[in-house]
């Protein structure tokens, strides 16, 4: 059994859903901060996926930004979703949630669906060999841009398939993934966590561009 298969069974697993009141309030975390920053340098949004998104916190934070953008998470606990879509209903918006594994789920939305597609400490439960699929996939249903709050996305630890201790968590290059399965024509801009908030020490934007990719 590999690594990120004992974390995807760790979450997967009945129990998780008890973090689910827990992750709900942790809206004040730092780099939930620097991911709605970067979020808002996109501008308007109609609509937002969030990939791996547990109860909601940042869904939450997303519509007290934008109360009018359609908002969705993806989960593989439904438990959980149900949760956080009874809280948001009690403080009277809605999200809808969507049950499954992400690499199951975003290959069957339409592409160019959704304004926004992001995620945050999600893809780090990724085997390196399904990070690229996924990355493919949310850039195809993102009408505007895609963005990752990940572990390590800033620095040179930041390697593609390096396993870290916490959990069987993988530490992928995202920028080198996209050039090595053929994605070149993006642009990316990186919203730095200082100082790093549990491994997460930046925030990644991209957006698909007619030429080639570059920064900024």
């Amino acid at each position: 059994m590999t690594a990120a298969t004992i974390a995807h069974r760790f979450w997967a697993a009945p129990q998780r859903a008890l973090f689910a009141e827990r992750y709900w309030d942790k809206v004040d975390d730092r780099h939930r901060a620097v991911l709605m920053e970067a979020v808002a340098s996109i501008g308007e949004l109609g609509s937002a996926l969030e990939v791996g998104c547990n109860a909601g916190p940042n869904l939450r934070l997303l519509h007290a930004r934008s109360p009018q953008t359609i908002l969705a998470g993806i989960d593989i606990h439904p438990d959980v979703l149900a949760f956080g879509e009874a809280r948001a209903q009690a403080e009277g918006w809605r999200w809808r949630g969507v049950p499954g594994a992400m690499q199951e789920v975003l290959p069957t939305l339409k592409g160019e669906s959704l304004d926004l597609v992001f995620s945050c400490y999600a893809l780090a439960y990724l085997p390196p060999e399904d990070v690229g699929p996924v990355l493919y996939h949310m850039l195809r249903v993102a009408r505007k841009a895609v963005v990752l709050a990940e572990p390590m996305v800033l620095g040179p630890l930041a390697r593609e398939g390096l396993i870290s201790t916490h959990m069987g968590e993988c530490r992928h290059d995202y920028l080198r993934v996209l050039r090595a399965i053929g994605l070149t024509r993006f642009s990316y801009r990186i919203w730095p966590v200082v100082p790093p908030v549990d491994r997460l020490n930046g925030v990644l934007r991209l957006t698909e561009t007619a030429a080639g990719g570059s920064a900024g």
